[in-house]
C-alpha cells in the first residue's frame, strides 16, 4: 500500500482519493444497512452497524495520516486552507454515516415500513450527491494536467452543476414540511398572511406535502401549478369539518385552530411527538386521493 508521503509525491491530490476511497466504503455498509432493513432482516443491522465503524475508523486513521504528512513547503495548485477543507468535508460524510448506521441499530424499528419509501427517497438522493463529488475528485488530476482550463474544465464545471441541483433537490427532500389541513380555513383566517408563508417556503426550497379535503374552493385556492409552488397534494374526505391546521417540520409540530372566533396556535417541538405524527401522516397519504 503507498503511504500517504508517497502519495503526496505522485500527486497532490491522490491523498484526497484515497481518502475518499475510505468513505466510499462507508456509504456502500449503510446501503447494505438500509437493504438489511428493506428485506426485514433487522438481525443483521447490528453487525453491519459494527462493520461501519470500523470503516469510518479506517478513514479518521487516513485523514489523520494525511493532515499529519502535508508538507508545508509543498507547491500546490490550491490554497493549503482549501484542501483541509475538501479533506474536513469527506471526513463528515463517513463520520454521518456511521451516526446514522448506529441510530438505526439502536431504535426499535418494528414501524419502520410506515416510513420506509421516504427514509430510502432521501438516503437515494443524498447517495447520488455522493458519488457525484467522488467523481469529481477523481477528475482533479486530469484537470490538473489540463491547467485547469479548456474542455476537462467545462466538464467538471457541467458535473458540479449537475451535483449541485442533486444537492439542492436532496436538500428539499430532508427538508419537507407536511401540512394537514381545511385549506379555505386557514386563507380566511389569515388571508394575507397565508399567500406570503408560501412565498417563503418556495424562497427557501422546502418542499410541501399537503392533505386536504377536495372542495370547489380548496381547488381554486390551489390553483397554482404544484411544481412552482414546490408542492404535492392529495385529498381526504371529512377535513372540512375539523376546524384546525397541522405542521410538521422536522423536530417540530404547529398546531392552529381555524375557528375565526377563537384563534389559537401551538408549537411542540419534540422529536418522538414529531415521529409519530409524521407516521400518522404517511398513514393517511397513502390512502388520500391524488
Amino acid at each position: 500500500m503507498l503511504t500517504i508521503a508517497r502519495l503526496f509525491g505522485k500527486s497532490p491530490f491522490a491523498p484526497l482519493q484515497s481518502h475518499m476511497n475510505k468513505v466510499a466504503s462507508c456509504l456502500e455498509k449503510l446501503a447494505k444497512i438500509f437493504e438489511s432493513l428493506n428485506l426485514e432482516k433487522t438481525d443483521k443491522v447490528e453487525h453491519l452497524a459494527a462493520d461501519l465503524s470500523q470503516l469510518e475508523h479506517e478513514a479518521d486513521l487516513t485523514k489523520n495520516d494525511i493532515r499529519n504528512h502535508l508538507p508545508k513547503s509543498l507547491f500546490m495548485p490550491i490554497d493549503r486552507s482549501h484542501f483541509l477543507e475538501i479533506l474536513s468535508l469527506q471526513d463528515s460524510v463517513a463520520d454521518f454515516a456511521e451516526q446514522v448506521g448506529i441510530t438505526l441499530s439502536y431504535r426499535p424499528l418494528a414501524d419502520y415500513s410506515l416510513f420506509r419509501e421516504e427514509l430510502n427517497g432521501l438516503f437515494a438522493k443524498v447517495s447520488e450527491v455522493f458519488w457525484g463529488a467522488k467523481r469529481i475528485i477523481e477528475e482533479i488530476d486530469e484537470l490538473l494536467e489540463a491547467s485547469f482550463g479548456g474542455l476537462e474544465a467545462q466538464k467538471v464545471k457541467r458535473m458540479i452543476e449537475e451535483i449541485a441541483y442533486k444537492e439542492h433537490k436532496a436538500q428539499k427532500k430532508k427538508q419537507e414540511l407536511l401540512c394537514i389541513s381545511e385549506v379555505t380555513s386557514i386563507f380566511k383566517l389569515l388571508p394575507y398572511a397565508s399567500p406570503r408563508f408560501i412565498e417563503r417556503r418556495v424562497e427557501k426550497g422546502i418542499f410541501g406535502r399537503v392533505l386536504t379535503e377536495r372542495t370547489p374552493e380548496t381547488m381554486r385556492l390551489m390553483k397554482k401549478p404544484e411544481k412552482k409552488e414546490l408542492r404535492e397534494t392529495r385529498f381526504i374526505k371529512g377535513l372540512k369539518d375539523i376546524p384546525m391546521i397541522e405542521y410538521i417540520h422536522g423536530d417540530d409540530v404547529s398546531i392552529v385552530s381555524t375557528n375565526i372566533d377563537n384563534p389559537l396556535g401551538i408549537i411542540i417541538r419534540h422529536a418522538d411527538f414529531a415521529k409519530e405524527q409524521r407516521v400518522l401522516f404517511e398513514l393517511l397519504w397513502k390512502t388520500a386521493e391524488k
